[in-house]
């Protein structure tokens, strides 16, 4: 058994990585927390919606990083199934 979503979210906020036992192909190789900041526009779409260096407040948030073969990406704001919510298989990755 591993740890709850609220066990999980919090290792996460401490800067560790997080998965759920459930997950094979298609899903993330990890989830990470980010606090949080001020961010200024400065590339397209954000520089055409609120002009170049223009200053935003991102929320704080979970993105998902996709650890693949030949390259890694992330996609930002995870949005978490109900089974990842209600079942305790969350665990730390290395």
């Amino acid at each position: 058994m591993g740890m709850n979503i609220s066990k999980a979210i919090d290792q996460a906020r401490q800067g560790k990585k997080i998965a759920h036992g459930s997950w094979s192909n298609g899903h993330p190789s990890y989830l990470v927390f980010v606090p949080g900041r001020e961010v200024e526009a400065s590339f397209p779409p954000m520089v055409n919606h609120l002009g170049e260096g223009t200053k935003f407040l991102v929320s704080d948030h979970v993105d998902a990083v996709y650890k693949g073969m030949i390259q890694t990406h992330s996609v930002l704001g995870y949005q978490f199934s109900q089974i990842e919510i209600l079942e305790d298989r969350w665990f730390l990755v290395d």
